[in-house]
């Protein structure tokens, strides 16, 4: 089996579709992250407690962990410009329904429609990614997604405050709105054909999985790197607090702004060596950046680990993502992402849930020890694949191999 050959007209990456889709991406996370300073002080607002706050802020994983498959399968029915209409719509009507709220417990359920909506555009745009972006340029094409995704990060959240503190809830729940419209928008700018499923017209629908198999082991994979995310969220600002490191914000700064400037060369670089030579190297620096934490005394070591940490998810995730496509015939790709985001899910949100009777039993430095073991053991896992597993797993395929 050889390799697609390059420089020809189907290598192009730039198309108007890609662009769209990224903007699509780029707009709906923007409004996600927003909802991370914005919730909370609107829970409080409402009258709740705190941990009123994490009841509502998890209840949007609920709905999307049961509903996901079923939506994976719908959203490679009707293709991905629809679903990235759909989902800008859903989500923006949806965060509206925060503003007549009286009550926190009335929270939750719009979270979960929220948690629905986002699912359905981000499933089809994901999918829309993968499709549009040449087999040779696949890596690239990811890692322009998860530019795409977290750049919202950058300027979302901070705006989200800035307008409940400035202005008013009200505001910043129609910016958020406003966020979701943009997606919409940028979805009916892909034409009908740019994120429809390749080969959909030949597939029945009854045929489509909604489980991606060739997708559980990049799904393992990224599961053992999502997990050390958790103590990150949950119990870094207690870390920082307990050592004197000073505002914990910086080392999120400083993850976001070098993991995004690093996958502008990760991508590329898993196209070009393969995607072993770098996944194994993310492996490594993410599960070292967790053992590191541990020796960390001052803010500038707290910073250095955090640009390592970054490091590792730029290497890591485009490629992984990459070598998940190359695995996956094109009709089940929707399927692969639904399949692949319970990594995040489980990782983060589940992980976070485990890790706490450990930190109560041992101090929150005992979670990154854990965290970081488990990560090593994905890459122990991913390098013995590398060297043991089917060659056909290893080695990227044209689009025309699962034809």
């Amino acid at each position: 089996m050889t390799r697609q050959a390059n420089h020809t007209p189907k290598e192009r990456l730039w198309t108007l579709d890609f662009v769209m889709a990224l903007g699509v991406l780029h707009f709906m996370f923007a409004a996600f992250t927003a909802q991370f300073t914005v919730i909370p002080e609107y829970v409080v607002h409402l009258g709740g407690e705190e941990w009123h706050i994490g009841i509502v802020i998890g209840s949007l994983s609920i709905a999307t962990m049961i509903a996901r498959p079923f939506l994976g399968k719908w959203v490679a029915s009707v293709g991905s410009r629809i679903a990235g209409i759909v989902g800008g719509i859903a989500f923006a009507a949806s965060v509206l329904l925060y503003i007549p709220i009286l009550s926190v417990w009335v929270l939750v359920p719009v979270r979960m429609l929220n948690g629905l909506a986002m699912t359905i555009g981000t499933i089809g745009t994901f999918t829309a990614v993968a499709n549009l972006a040449p087999a040779s340029r696949r890596g690239e094409g990811m890692a322009f997604q998860n530019i795409a995704v977290g750049a919202g990060s950058l300027w979302a959240p901070f705006l989200g405050f800035y307008l409940l503190d400035s202005v008013s809830f009200q505001a910043a729940f129609f910016a958020l709105a406003a966020a979701c419209v943009g997606a919409a928008v940028c979805g009916a700018g892909m034409t009908s054909g740019g994120g429809a499923p390749v080969a959909q017209e030949s597939q029945e629908e009854d045929d489509l999985p909604l489980i991606s198999r060739p997708a559980l082991f990049p799904t393992f994979i990224l599961f053992t790197h999502t997990i050390t995310l958790a103590p990150l969220v949950a119990f870094l600002p207690t870390f920082s607090e307990q050592r004197d490191l000073g505002n914990p914000g910086l080392f999120w700064t400083t993850y976001s702004v070098v993991s995004i400037v690093v996958m502008l060369f990760s991508g590329p670089l898993a196209d070009r060596l393969g995607r072993v030579p770098v996944i194994v190297p993310g492996l490594a620096l993410a599960a070292a950046a967790m053992f590191a934490l541990l020796a960390v005394e001052s803010l500038p070591v707290l910073v250095a680990v955090a640009a390592a940490y970054g490091i590792g998810f730029a290497l890591l995730n485009p490629a992984l993502q990459a070598f998940m496509f190359d695995r996956v015939p094109a009709r089940e790709r929707t399927a692969a992402v639904a399949t692949n985001a319970y990594a995040w899910e489980i990782g983060e949100s589940g992980g976070a849930l485990a890790l706490g009777p450990i930190a109560g039993a041992w101090g929150v430095a005992s979670t990154f020890v854990v965290v970081g073991a488990i990560n090593a053991g994905g890459l122990v896992s991913f390098a013995a694949n590398a060297v043991f597993g089917s060659n056909q797993v290893l080695r990227q395929e044209s689009e025309e191999s699962w034809s």
